[in-house]
């Protein structure tokens, strides 16, 4: 399991990079935000999981 956590980390920004650049261009603020933190709530419930795993 543990090197799927890295990979998420990496996915997940640029993720986040994508919808900056989509979201200067296009998409209104309060939709970003709302995207990238379940984006952000998501990475840090599956690094929880990844670490009780490792445990």
């Amino acid at each position: 399991m543990s090197f799927i956590a890295p990979f998420l980390i990496v996915l997940t920004f640029c993720l986040v990079t994508i919808f900056l650049v989509v979201g200067l261009v296009s998409v209104p603020w309060p939709v970003l935000l709302l995207l990238l933190g379940s984006g952000f709530f998501v990475t840090q419930r599956v690094l929880q999981r990844c670490s009780l795993d490792a445990l």
